[in-house]
């Protein structure tokens, strides 16, 4: 027999967004949902201005200011689903 900590561990629940029974639905969707938008301001702010400060022979400046501004947010948005993932373990 299963020690109790085992049987707990592989109970299904069910998301209330789906059907699907599996036991970290809700927590991947939730995550997807936040990474999605990030992902594309990745691509389309803080990646193009990324290359366009190394291709650059003079100091730039963008229309959200300093790099350090979208790198503020994008750092401040993975630590959100850090901790989100942490606490979703407890």
């Amino acid at each position: 027999m299963d020690p109790p900590e085992r049987r707990r561990s592989t109970r299904l629940r069910r998301s209330p967004c789906t059907s699907d029974p599996s036991p970290t639905w809700g927590l991947f969707s939730s995550i997807r949902a936040d990474i999605e938008p990030h992902l594309a301001k990745e691509e389309q702010v803080l990646f193009p201005a990324i290359q366009q400060l190394a291709d650059a022979s003079e100091e730039l400046m963008f229309e959200f200011g300093s790099i350090g501004n979208p790198i503020s947010v994008m750092l401040r948005e993975h630590d959100e689903v850090g901790a989100s993932c942490a606490n979703s373990g407890r």
